[in-house]
């Protein structure tokens, strides 16, 4: 009796260049888009893609935190020298 094997070859991870995600989050936040029709179209997955839209979304949150505080804690510095 002979034996068949088949050997399957490591799967790499994928590596996405910034531009790339920066593209799939601009067309998942458009109007009406489906963020699933958009990743499947890509041969993406769903989740990852999500992933891509929070941490675009958080860096995009972090420096407008930042010159709020900013803002604010310059303003009462003037307000108490008044």
């Amino acid at each position: 009796m002979s034996s068949l094997s088949v050997i399957n070859p490591p799967r790499t991870r994928r590596q996405f260049s910034r531009e790339f995600k920066g593209e799939m989050v601009a067309q998942c936040l458009k109007p009406g888009a489906s963020v699933s029709r958009i990743s499947l179209d890509n041969g993406l997955n769903a989740s990852m893609v999500r992933r891509w839209i929070t941490e675009t979304k958080r860096a995009g949150k972090a420096p407008e935190l930042r010159s709020r505080f900013d803002h604010s804690s310059n303003h009462q510095a003037g307000a108490g020298s008044q």
